[in-house]
């Protein structure tokens, strides 16, 4: 898989953290550390709608509402908003 970076990382750690990462749809997440990391979306006011573990230096991507916002247990988290290239 190719991925194309449409920003820069950011950490999110806690909940008054939560960013919708400039409208991402599609986010990169990476752990960056030995430690279990929980990734949480919320809905724009706060709910939250879905949450999942990401273990130690292990990294996905993973799809969400423009204005849904993430955030996770850990500073060790980093997101980035990307796009796709064929």
């Amino acid at each position: 898989m190719h991925i194309f970076p449409l920003g820069i990382i950011t950490t999110a750690n806690g909940s008054e953290n939560a960013t919708d990462l400039d409208n991402a749809t599609h986010v990169y997440v990476v752990e960056k550390n030995n430690a279990e990391a929980i990734v949480t979306i919320t809905d724009a006011g706060g709910t939250i709608k879905a949450s999942f573990g990401l273990a130690g230096k292990d990294h996905l991507t993973f799809s969400k509402l423009k204005t849904d916002k993430v955030y996770s247990n850990t500073s060790n988290t980093h997101f980035t908003k990307i796009g796709y290239t064929n």
